[in-house]
Order: structure tokens, then sequence, then C-alpha cells
């Protein structure tokens, strides 16, 4: 069994163990998944912090989390993505060190905001936030 068929039988465990709909559970996971990107991306201009869509595997992103309001959700795969042409160097490190005009947001390439990322850490805690949805669903 794939790593998608894998994650698919856990939320399908976690639905049950819940006795909710999967649709609830998923939206519920994928919802806590983006609002935590969100409230971890740095603010500069802002723009970053908005650029955030979510989307089924396939479709184009829609700004905001307006894509989680309704509709079937379960058992598909879903993505939180940004065009934003600086999300590798929030994440990943790469910023001038030190920076570029004496001054600046950013210590040893990492944004002094963000210096962990914000999509890793996220997903670091992707087993808790499966958790949680499952026994809000209770």
């Amino acid at each position: 069994m794939g790593t998608q068929g894998q994650f698919a039988l856990q939320i399908s465990r976690f639905v049950d163990d819940a006795g909710q709909s999967a649709d609830k559970v998923t939206r519920e996971i994928v919802r806590s998944c983006y609002d935590r990107i969100v409230a971890r991306s740095p603010v500069d201009t802002g723009e970053f912090k908005l650029s955030w869509g979510v989307a089924e595997l396939g479709a184009e992103p829609v700004p905001g989390s307006a894509a989680i309001t309704g509709g079937p959700m379960a058992g598909k795969v879903w993505r939180i993505s940004t065009a934003s042409p600086y999300a590798w160097k929030i994440e990943f490190g790469g910023y001038p060190s030190p920076p570029k005009h004496g001054s600046g947001r950013t210590i040893g390439g990492f944004s002094t905001q963000a210096p962990m990322g914000v999509v890793g850490l996220t997903a670091l805690e992707f087993g808790s936030i499966v958790g949680e949805a499952a026994r809000a669903a209770k």
C-alpha cells in the first residue's frame, strides 16, 4: 500500500473512532494545517501571509481558505501552497547573511520571524493535528 493509501487508512480509522463523517474530519485537518502555516508566516509587507491557497491536487489553488468551506473533501489529496518567489528562502534559509542593507529581518540567512520555517513545523505536528480533528468530531 502506498503512502497515500496508508494516509487514507489512518484517516478512516480516526473517522471510525470519532463516529463522524470523513468530510468533517478532513476539512478540520486541512483548515488546521492552513491556519498554522499562515499564522507562522513572517510579515514584512503582508504579501507572503496572504499568498497561501488551498486546492485539491491538480486544481488551481484558491486564495485563502475558501476551498475548505464546503463540498466533499474526504478521499482527495489536498495541498496548501504559495507562489511566493521567496517561500523557499523563508522555509530553508538562503537570505544574504549579513543582510544586504546592513540590517534587516534575517539572521544567518533565515527570517527572524520564522527561523525554523513554516511548513516543516506544521508537517511535524501533522499527527497531533489529525488526532485533534478526530477528537473534535466526536
